[in-house]
């Protein structure tokens, strides 16, 4: 049991090393590792549960695992301050990833056919989230385009106005360089 759990351990590890970005090697504070610990518990239990086992076994594995965590945690607060609609989905595609991890390892210790229907479960789960990040993606890029297409339609039909509000601002300003004021000014400085 022992062995098969050091297995499910160490592909589990060799996964989140290969998904990860590069990682800081510091130390995490004590605040957020216990806020890195939380967020595992309130969205992957499991993990929550594998984060326990690791501390416990195999301590390096649980500092990386933290302070992936912890970087995960981080950016979807950022995003959440941004736009919650994207929190949401940004973070559903963060429970089905980590879903997909941990099935992965226990993939590479037993063939239960389970184990695969559920991967493809999960798989077709994370493609329906990655549409919608898309689609999402796509209508912000549209309505930017509408706002551009807006802009360029005010220049294309006003455009000697606009000529002449920039030519007059600009003579204004040659004048407020040009005036006594601002002769008696630069001399006083």
């Amino acid at each position: 049991m022992k062995s098969t759990w050091r297995q499910f351990v160490i592909g589990f590890g060799m996964l989140l090393s290969l998904a990860a970005p590069a990682l800081s090697q510091e130390s995490l504070t004590a605040d957020q590792e216990a806020a890195a610990i939380k967020f595992a518990r309130t969205h992957h239990k499991e993990l929550a549960e594998l984060l326990n086992k690791l501390d416990e076994d195999m301590t390096s594995e649980y500092e990386k695992a933290i302070r992936q965590i912890h970087l995960v945690r981080e950016r979807l607060e950022r995003i959440k301050k941004r736009s919650p609609e994207d929190y949401k989905l940004q973070l559903s595609v963060w429970k089905v990833d980590s879903r997909v991890k941990l099935l992965a390892a226990r993939m590479t210790i037993s063939s239960d056919e389970k184990l695969v229907s559920e991967m493809e479960r999960l798989l077709q789960q994370k493609i329906k989230l990655k549409e919608q990040l898309l689609v999402l993606e796509r209508e912000r890029a549209q309505a930017r385009i509408q706002r551009i297409d807006g802009q360029l339609e005010t220049i294309r039909k006003n455009r000697q106005e606009y000529l002449e509000k920039e030519l007059a601002r600009y003579k204004r300003l040659q004048r407020s360089k040009t005036s006594p004021t601002a002769t008696r000014n630069s001399n006083n400085q």
